[in-house]
């Protein structure tokens, strides 16, 4: 299994990929629903998750391991949000 970092790549450091025309890009932008739950139209609360995860428990091993996924899966989740 293959985890994101949770850094953002810098694409200026790879070499750039040659553009190929899709005719469905035009679609794909009017269609794209920025942080919304995917099918349901639901706005999603971005601060409340966070806040939600600062107020895990974290008193044992297993808890620190279930708040930092937790937290780790929002932020990812955020990120993919704000990049499309």
């Amino acid at each position: 299994e293959v985890i994101q970092q949770p850094y953002p790549i810098y694409e200026w450091m790879a070499p750039i990929p040659s553009h190929k025309y899709d005719w469905n890009r035009a679609e794909d932008s009017l269609l794209t629903t920025y942080g919304m739950e995917g099918g349901r139209g639901v706005l999603r609360d971005w601060n409340e998750e966070y806040q939600c995860c600062h107020e895990m428990p974290r008193d044992t091993l297993v808890d620190r391991i279930l708040y930092n996924r937790t937290k780790y899966r929002v932020y990812l989740d955020f990120r993919d949000a704000a990049v499309k």
